[in-house]
């Protein structure tokens, strides 16, 4: 649902004028009939209330209401007043409860007795956790050691990790490594490269008639699941007279792919290719916006610099090397089938090409993403209805700058431990991946503590063995995960964080349309045990240690931080919550869970892109200026240096097509005639990282699309499985160059004949009495290759092979 300015209007005015009692006024049902609004909230009974909150279990960040019967959380459902997930609630998030009541939480913090690993601990309490810390870290502080602090992120509250990240500045330390998404870093920095937002887009998608999707698991596991769903349902049914329609382009089928119109199977990698030979014919056919292309594009014609340089422009590359025919080979998809595909795209506006992991889970992620973007300009598909719009963000209260000693400022001047930023790495901003070799290394230096929150190397980073080995080598390891996960059972100390049911947050949940969302998290109830949110815990350290970190955290409590920076979106008086007074507004935002603002107006004269060119750049002067730069820095120089740094990266093209979206080969570990299978891993919608490991709700419908569950299995085609010999159920051997484990065989025509398919999820050697030893986990297949231009890994391209076990 694209909410229109006058829709918008109406809320808002019903939402400022609600009575504080009245949590969910019938006004702000909206166009929801009676009836359905009436069995969305039940009428509360004695000893019962409800709670607005924020989900926490996927980047979705749903709004969510708890219905809390005498003490305890009874229900989870939608919260009806939020934009994006508009009443509705996934599986996985019904099945909060579990998460909340799952009988093998750490319940306080504990400090290890015996060996690493030994699973021997005993009870401290939060002072004492808080006093060895303070010790530790003060101490490596006094020895000009600050910079070897490092601080793993995953995927955790984005409030709280920046204050992990105003401690770490103002401690001395560069290392706050966050743990990407798959493919998450390749998708930012092509957005970056080419129209100038290093962040993730919305699609307005329903308002789309064709949709090609790239590998993206949009009724599974994208960022906005919920909304999809609900937007698929829009898109083919709520338009009379119009259904659009989606093709998938993956290597797999998919959920995504059986609700799609059309599923196309590609060799994993090739996407790139495909979008350049889709651009291929929509140009050789005049069928791109000729308009919006040249108004709005840089480098689609070959152009000439200030210094009269002929450069090599996009429209001139895809025509000579880009036919259907050439194509055809590399991607196994027939070149007629491109070239329909290029016509229907290109025919049917409004149109837009999404990508996932598909295309952008490689080592080649980066151009795969770029050549896919491209599609859209060809298109002209950016802020209007039915296209590309940047994301908007609520109007917080900027934090003072952290007070900075002459130590913070001597530490954040080292080099970062991962090289991220380095001539080795020059857009990487984390490379979590690069850590246990550079430790293992001790280059640039050996790092002396390690803190994780909500980060689990040692189970979902490719080659796990690597980062056990690191590990061992850091004096001091801490976590602040709420559950015994490998990386926290090798541990020396554990903090454990409160669930997302018992603390205080802040989340800017993503919406298809771009408006701006705040979505308040509070307790539903009070914390089961004595654990702590990792945001007061940051805060109390930091009053612990004293000096300029002390003065950086100005607050009593982090509930303080937290308000203190949602009084801006009280100050702006624009949104769904607009009042005179700060506790009124602070009073219905607890009651509504949820304040959001319409999106802002396309700009007048078309979009506007931030990039050197102003234009939205198939030529990326950002991608060509960053490689000089970064050479600068180094001391190289001159057109001879930029084509010795390509090489020395990895980057196959030369000269202009290095800054163009092109090709190139994503690097595979093994030889084809050894491992002459290419595994492809996936999430499904149950999967969430160690948190749903132990939910026996998601692991009874863990694989519906071939009715498999608490056990992990691998897709094989049934040609493929004839071949080798194995037949469907019995146990294989899936094996590559740097690992081998056992899973059951599932012969599925999903499957393509060269290509097998692992769920990720399984395989936990830690955790509750669900997860542990329960099925295999691929990530210990896959080797540590990871580009160094964007620094992102390859976890769809590793080579195996199959064999009975």
């Amino acid at each position: 649902m694209r909410v229109s300015r006058r829709r918008f209007l109406g809320l808002a005015g019903a939402a400022a004028g609600a009575a504080v009692g009245a949590t969910f006024p019938q006004a702000l049902l909206g166009d929801m009939p009676p009836a359905q609004a009436a069995e969305e909230f039940l009428p509360l009974v004695k000893g019962e209330r409800q709670v607005s909150s924020t989900c926490a279990l996927c980047d979705a960040r749903c709004s969510i209401v708890a219905r809390v019967v005498d003490g305890r959380v009874v229900k989870l459902e939608g919260n009806i007043l939020a934009p994006h997930n508009l009443g509705r609630l996934c599986p996985k998030g019904q099945a909060g409860l579990q998460v909340l009541y799952d009988p093998d939480r750490l319940r306080w913090p504990m400090r290890r007795v015996g060996p690493r690993g030994s699973g021997k601990w005993e009870r401290v309490s939060w002072p004492q956790a808080l006093t060895q810390v303070s010790e530790q870290l003060g101490e490596l502080r006094a020895r000009g050691l600050a910079h070897t602090v490092v601080f793993q992120v995953g995927n955790g509250s984005h409030f709280v990790e920046g204050l992990i990240g105003r401690f770490m500045t103002a401690y001395g330390s560069p290392n706050l490594v966050h743990q990407h998404h798959l493919g998450a870093a390749a998708t930012t920095l092509a957005n970056y490269f080419s129209q100038g937002v290093r962040d993730f887009v919305s699609y307005d998608l329903a308002h789309d008639n064709y949709v090609l999707s790239f590998g993206a698991s949009f009724m599974e596991a994208w960022r906005h699941t919920v909304e999809t769903q609900r937007l698929l349902g829009e898109m083919r049914r709520g338009r009379p007279g119009l259904r659009a329609k989606i093709v998938q382009i993956d290597p797999r089928y998919s959920v995504s792919a059986s609700k799609a119109d059309e599923w196309i199977p590609i060799h994993p990698g090739s996407d790139g290719a495909l979008a350049l030979a889709l651009a291929h014919v929509i140009i050789a056919e005049e069928l791109y916006d000729q308009d919006f292309v040249r108004a709005h594009t840089f480098g689609f014609e070959d152009w000439r610099d200030k210094g009269g340089l002929a450069h090599l422009g996009f429209k001139t590359l895809v025509l000579r090397d880009y036919a259907p025919a050439r194509v055809e080979r590399l991607t196994g998809i027939p070149a007629a089938t491109i070239t329909k595909l290029a016509r229907e795209f290109a025919t049917n506006p409004p149109a837009v090409a999404i990508s996932g992991r598909g295309g952008e889970s490689q080592t080649n992620g980066l151009y795969n993403r770029l050549a896919i973007h491209c599609l859209n300009a060809l298109v002209g598909s950016f802020d209007q209805p039915g296209g590309i719009l940047t994301e908007s963000m609520p109007p917080f209260t900027p934090w003072q700058p952290p007070v900075l000693d002459a130590t913070a400022r001597a530490g954040g001047e080292q080099p970062r431990l991962d090289g991220a930023g380095s001539l080795q790495l020059p857009f990487a901003t984390d490379t979590s991946q690069a850590l246990p070799e550079a430790i293992l290394r001790g280059e640039p230096y050996s790092p002396q503590a390690m803190f994780f929150y909500y980060s689990n190397p040692l189970f979902s980073r490719p080659q796990a063995q690597l980062h056990r080995e690191a590990l061992e080598k850091i004096p001091l390891t801490v976590s602040f995960s709420p559950f015994m996960d490998e990386t926290t059972a090798q541990s020396d100390l554990v903090l454990p964080d409160a669930l997302y049911l018992e603390r205080w947050d802040v989340e800017t949940p993503p919406c298809s349309d771009g408006c701006a969302i705040l979505g308040l998290r509070q307790p539903v109830v009070a914390p089961l045990y004595d654990v702590a949110s990792t945001g007061e815990v940051m805060v109390r350290l930091a009053h612990e240690m004293g000096g300029t970190i002390g003065e950086s955290f100005p607050w009593g409590s982090y509930l303080e931080a937290l308000q203190e920076s949602c009084a801006g979106v009280f100050l702006a008086k624009r949104g769904t919550l607009q009042f005179p007074t700060w506790e009124e507004f602070w009073r219905e935002l607890k009651a509504q869970g949820i304040w959001w603002d319409a999106p802002p107006l396309p700009p007048a004269g078309g979009p506007k892109f931030a990039t050197p060119s102003g234009k939205f750049e198939f030529y990326s002067q950002a991608l060509e200026m960053g490689l000089r730069e970064a050479l600068a820095r180094s001391g190289a120089a001159g057109s001879q240096g930029v084509e010795r740094y390509l090489e020395s990266l990895g980057v196959q093209a030369r000269g202009d097509e290095a800054f163009l979206p092109h090709y190139e080969p994503g690097l595979r570990a093994g030889e084809e005639r050894e491992y002459p299978l290419t595994l492809v891993t996936f999430k499904t919608m149950t999967g969430s990282g160690s948190r749903m490991a132990n939910v026996p709700f998601m692991l009874e419908i863990y694989g519906p699309h071939v009715r498999k569950k608490w056990q992990s299995w691998v897709e094989i085609n049934p040609e493929t499985a004839r071949r080798l010999g194995v037949r469907d159920g019995e146990q294989v051997w899936v094996e590559s160059l740097v690992g081998r484990i056992k899973a059951v065989a599932k012969l599925y025509e999903g499957a393509m004949p060269e290509v097998v398919n692992m769920p990720y999820g399984f395989g936990h050697r830690e955790g509750g009495r669900w997860s542990r030893g329960r099925g295999a986990n691929p990530n210990e297949l896959l080797p540590n290759i990871y580009s160094p231009l964007g620094g992102n890994s390859s976890w769809s391209g590793t080579r195996v092979k199959v064999y009975r076990a």
